[in-house]
């Protein structure tokens, strides 16, 4: 298994906290992807999965946790926090980018290659401030 899936298999068992409290609970510690998708078929979600899973390394440098979210597995509070949260149909793919400050960074409805994340994530204050610690 690899740390990608581990992160969602850790964030899907550990816990019966709805979506809203871990995400809550990650503020100033991680910045949050968010994959939603209404079935685990569904082809923008897997090829969401296959990309991020092919950077699973990457992730932790930007301090980068991925949430899974399907809604036949989600609870109905789940899907109405992202429903309400991020204004997003439950019967269409979505994926968002929370910075560290729980702020929406980016969202969108179409898969998104990884490094469009790594870019937005390497433009922002609080990256280059870390970014500038592990040069010293």
């Amino acid at each position: 298994m690899n740390w990608y899936l581990m992160i969602i298999c850790t964030v899907a068992l550990t816990t019966q906290t709805t979506l809203e409290e871990k995400i809550t609970s990650m503020v100033w510690k991680n910045r949050v992807i968010v994959v939603y998708s209404p079935t685990a078929q569904n082809e923008a979600y897997q090829r969401q999965k296959e990309w991020l899973d092919e950077v699973a390394k990457s992730l932790p440098e930007r301090d980068l946790i991925v949430v899974d979210c399907v809604a036949n597995d989600a609870s109905k509070a789940d899907v109405i926090y992202l429903t309400k949260r991020f204004n997003h149909r439950p019967d269409r793919f979505g994926v968002w980018l929370i910075g560290k400050d729980g702020g929406l960074k980016l969202q969108s409805e179409k898969s998104l290659r990884p490094q469009q994340f790594f870019d937005l994530i390497d433009t922002m204050p609080m990256r280059q401030a870390e970014m500038s610690k592990t040069k010293n």
